[in-house]
């Protein structure tokens, strides 16, 4: 699985639950500008109209518009309302709860006697944020990556607890893959151009640059002669290379810079130096995401070799719910992961439930009694390397027996 570009958190969030490319939900980095309001989104700074303006219903709306009840558990943007809908149960983001309190309250969404949830969203925080600080490869986030593994077994063991372990059907992943940055592999564009010319917008290693009125020339060309000696590539709104899908919404602005792999870029020098990073070229092996899935919808013991974009899980978690796909348009292709399925009676019936509720208006209330159940759990900035039978015995074992890919 590839992420969408820009490798960052949040606009790769709202790419899996959405199905669209980030030039198209909007939500293009971490921290952006929107010359529309004159404003700035970032985590503290970010009401409905940042989410909604686009395109884009996340699952566990779409799931909810058929009379069902989704969750989500800090997952980003599940706070928004769409379509005049909130999500049904729903966490905050808050990283200081413990990890197996999120889990035991997702069990109790899915297990409430009178209004059970079927869609589950489930955020984890690491190991992007040890990554950040020690390194992508160090023992801290090494510990970290355990940590993650030992989750896993406690939901399997919760679910298993609950006679719930064979109807569930499980997709684990990640936004982004992470790169290490060495010491003094940085640069500092005080020292290229005169910062009155412009203001510039995102977090490293990419940058949204908008030059004062007048100046979007002459930054430029100062940037471009500027990358011709230094780790680091510009270009103009419009030559920004059609495979990132990064280009067509006016909050990319003028002109995006982006640092070499391994390398950061600032105005001034960092006051607290990263040892690692995301944001990079999406094709770059670092960035690679974690992709695994396992339960009743899926093949066992299947590796796909055909690459997919996270946008792709869109139609993929729709068929696997059984919801129809056509009132819901995206950028991801169901033909691109529809091997990952396996041909069971499970998915004979998935089949005949999505073709019943597509021909069913959108909006109507239609309660099902028994759909079926998917947990959806993010870990954020987990390698795709990271598995191994060592230090990830759970989830090597969860790959080796479900589905996994490139």
């Amino acid at each position: 699985m590839i992420s969408n570009f820009a490798t960052k958190t949040f606009p790769n969030h709202q790419s899996i639950a959405t199905g669209f490319y980030e030039e198209n939900h909007g939500i293009i980095n971490n921290e952006f500008f929107d010359p529309k309001y004159n404003d700035t989104f970032d985590i503290d700074n970010s009401p409905d109209y940042w989410w909604t303006e686009w395109l884009g219903t996340p699952v566990w709306i779409v799931n909810q518009l058929y009379g069902r009840r989704s969750g989500s558990m800090q997952w980003p943007s599940s706070q928004v309302v769409y379509m005049n809908q909130t999500v049904r149960y729903h966490q905050s983001y808050n990283p200081a709860m413990p990890w197996d309190t999120r889990v035991d309250t997702i069990i109790e969404w899915i297990t409430h006697k009178s209004e059970p949830a079927n869609c589950i969203f489930l955020y984890f925080n690491e190991p992007d944020t040890t990554s950040h600080i020690y390194g992508p490869f160090s023992n801290q986030t090494k510990g970290q990556v355990r940590r993650a593994d030992n989750i896993v077994g406690y939901l399997l063991q919760s679910l298993d607890t609950k006679n719930l372990l064979k109807k569930t059907n499980l997709i684990i992943l990640s936004d982004h893959g992470f790169a290490e940055i060495k010491e003094n592999q940085e640069i500092n564009l005080n020292d290229i151009i005169d910062p009155n010319m412009y203001d510039m917008y995102g977090n490293s290693p990419d940058w949204h640059i908008l030059p004062k009125p007048g100046l979007l020339d002459n930054v430029y060309e100062i940037l471009l002669n500027a990358s011709k000696t230094l780790p680091f590539t510009v270009y103009k709104k419009a030559d920004i290379p059609e495979r990132y899908h990064y280009s067509k919404n006016r909050r990319i602005l003028p002109i995006f810079l982006i640092a070499d792999e391994g390398w950061q870029v600032h105005r001034t020098a960092s006051p607290v130096p990263l040892k690692g990073n995301h944001g990079w070229d999406n094709r770059l092996p670092s960035m690679r995401p974690l992709f695994m899935a396992s339960g009743p919808a899926f093949k066992r013991r299947y590796y796909h070799n055909r690459v997919f974009l996270n946008t792709d899980l869109f139609p993929l978690m729709l068929r696997i719910l059984g919801l129809p796909l056509k009132p819901f348009p995206s950028d991801g292709s169901l033909d691109s992961v529809i091997d990952l399925l396996g041909n069971n009676e499970s998915n004979h019936s998935i089949r005949q439930l999505s073709a019943s509720l597509s021909r069913v208006m959108v909006l109507s209330i239609i309660p099902i009694s028994s759909p079926p159940i998917l947990i959806v759990i993010s870990f954020d900035g987990f390698r795709y390397d990271y598995v191994s039978p060592e230090s990830t015995p759970t989830l090597y074992k969860l790959r080796t027996n479900g589905v996994s890919g490139k």
